[in-house]
């Protein structure tokens, strides 16, 4: 059996010519807390917003914690959490369970990554 991660994105982009897209919702839809906060905002859809939200997974993978997990309090969540410590002391904050079998240049090109997403 093969896992596969899909359907974290929700917008869907149509093109008329290169300089118009249509974007289609009647309401906000994703899951709380992998939704990207400009959608809250009324924002529009974009792939930044399946970006973030990819990011999110990767962070929860990572992390061992959800989202919206019961330790967040007072308007903190995944990304401010890991953001808090971003990039200087993330280690810490990581599953020990990943970081066993890990050498740093793969540390280091996920952090990369992370860097990048979290700064969609």
């Amino acid at each position: 059996m093969t896992a596969y991660i899909a359907d974290f994105g929700i917008s869907k982009l149509l093109f008329r010519n290169s300089m118009d897209a249509l974007t289609s919702t009647n309401a906000l839809k994703g899951s709380v807390g992998y939704i990207a906060p400009e959608y809250g905002l009324g924002g529009m859809l974009s792939t930044k917003g399946d970006v973030y939200s990819y990011g999110i997974l990767l962070l929860e993978l990572l992390m061992r914690r959800r989202p919206i997990d019961h330790m967040f309090v007072e308007g903190i969540n995944l990304q401010k959490w890991v953001g808090m410590d971003f990039p200087n002391k993330i280690i810490e904050k990581f599953d020990n369970n990943l970081l066993r079998d890990v050498n740093e240049l793969e540390l280091s090109i996920l952090l990369g990554h992370l860097t990048q997403i979290l700064q969609v």
